[in-house]
């Protein structure tokens, strides 16, 4: 049995660390925006209404909309880039994602992959 070795090299890659930048008590600009779009549309529901169960129960789709616009986030994405994503999956069956990096190493290790598979 042969024993393939591989040898890493270390290069130090660049990064950019994001941050969320509060504005309001721990509330980010996305955040404050919705809530506040929330806060008016159940203020001027139950001003037409004038009954807070009603108010609830109409404006339960504003809740929800802007609630998951303002504070759902998965794998650093937002809501709405999330719902793009998954419907360009789902209609152009495209699941291959492209990576960009300015470490030459990883170019030549996927040459090098790429070689090994081609003589395969």
């Amino acid at each position: 049995m042969i024993r393939k070795e591989i040898i890493m090299l270390i290069m130090p890659i660049e990064k950019e660390i994001e941050s969320d930048h509060k504005i309001i008590g721990r509330f980010n600009p996305r955040q404050a925006v919705c809530g506040g779009i929330i806060v008016a549309c159940v203020v001027v529901f139950y001003l037409m209404v004038n009954d807070l169960f009603w108010t609830l129960l109409c404006t339960m789709p504003f809740l929800a909309v802007f609630g998951m616009l303002g504070w759902y986030s998965k794998y650093g994405l937002d809501a709405e880039q999330l719902i793009f994503k998954k419907l360009k999956e789902k209609y152009y069956k495209n699941q291959q994602r492209n990576y960009r990096t300015r470490n030459r190493y990883f170019a030549l290790l996927n040459r090098e992959y790429a070689r090994q598979r081609e003589k395969r």
